[in-house]
């Protein structure tokens, strides 16, 4: 629940002076003290003193140059690293190409070498003739029906 507010005397209203004042007592009253205090803080025993403003530090100004020395290095070197590994990149592309040529090349030379036209051609160039079909004996070799492949 809250409090309610004080109520002030109407400034419009003449104030009675008809009360009768208090006697002055031994001890001074110190004039407008609040109803109520506000926490109390501690007060310093001395009171605080402020510094000259001396400008910059020559230390700050070496530090910072030395941060932005290091900043600008380090950036430095990570793009020197990014160009390092594209040339590397560029180089590995290239013999990627260059190797796959060469096995497309291979490839297309097995399969001429491997043609029954051009394997016809050198059995006749070297004396080999075809069989007759009576000499062609097929042979049944026993083991399992997958031709012996594991």
């Amino acid at each position: 629940m809250s409090v309610p507010a004080r109520t002030l005397p109407d400034p419009m209203v003449e104030p009675e002076r008809s009360r009768p004042r208090p006697e002055p007592s031994t001890h001074p009253r110190r004039p407008g003290l609040p109803a109520r205090t506000t926490a109390a803080r501690p007060t310093p025993s001395t009171p605080p003193q402020r510094r000259a403003r001396r400008g910059s530090h020559h230390a700050f100004w070496i530090f910072a140059g030395v941060v932005v020395a290091l900043l600008v290095v380090g950036v430095v070197a990570v793009n020197a690293l990014v160009v390092n590994m594209t040339y590397q990149l560029r180089g590995v592309q290239e013999q990627v190409r260059a190797l796959s040529d060469d096995s497309e090349d291979l490839q297309i030379q097995v399969a001429h070498r491997s043609s029954p036209s051009r394997v016809a051609a050198w059995a006749d160039e070297h004396g080999m003739i075809l069989p007759a079909s009576e000499d062609v004996v097929p042979l049944a070799v026993p083991g399992r029906r997958d031709g012996g492949r594991a």
